[in-house]
């Protein structure tokens, strides 16, 4: 995959959950809208990271 400068007419178009999938991070929940992750930074047992 080639890199993209991020600006914010193209932030839509950066695949972030498959950049995050193949780093092996997975989210803790899901819907229609958005993507809920465990903190990488701390334990924690509900996501805290959309």
């Amino acid at each position: 995959m080639l890199l993209r400068t991020l600006c914010r007419e193209n932030t839509h178009d950066f695949p972030i959950l498959a950049v995050l999938k193949k780093s092996g991070h997975s989210p803790n929940s899901k819907s229609e809208k958005e993507a809920c992750f465990l903190s990488p930074c701390r334990s924690e047992n509900q996501a805290s990271f959309d």
